[in-house]
């Protein structure tokens, strides 16, 4: 399970500029393979990252991961993430 703060370092770093996951290993401080399950999970799970393998199959191969932009997004997560907070709610009050 990847953690929130990570979540948010790396969405951040990748959105000033698209990043290889080499550049996004070092600023995390960890190793490219654990980096690069971090940025699957983003993927899969909220979707605002996209990545890209150029020269696949080779030695040579470069992964980017870029931003994805905010009209293409999957709106189930946003909407998934809006009713998580909708149903913590202790008192009706919240609901209105």
């Amino acid at each position: 399970m990847v953690s929130f703060s990570i979540i948010e370092k790396i969405e951040k770093f990748v959105s000033e500029k698209p990043r290889s996951m080499q550049e996004i290993a070092v600023h995390l401080g960890k190793n490219w393979r654990t980096a690069e399950r971090y940025v699957e999970v983003i993927i899969k799970e909220r979707g605002t990252l996209l990545s890209r393998t150029f020269r696949e199959g080779t030695r040579g191969a470069l992964r980017i991961v870029y931003i994805r932009q905010p009209s293409s997004y999957s709106y189930s997560v946003f909407q998934e993430e809006f009713d998580k907070k909708i149903m913590i709610g202790n008192f009706p009050e919240e609901f209105s």
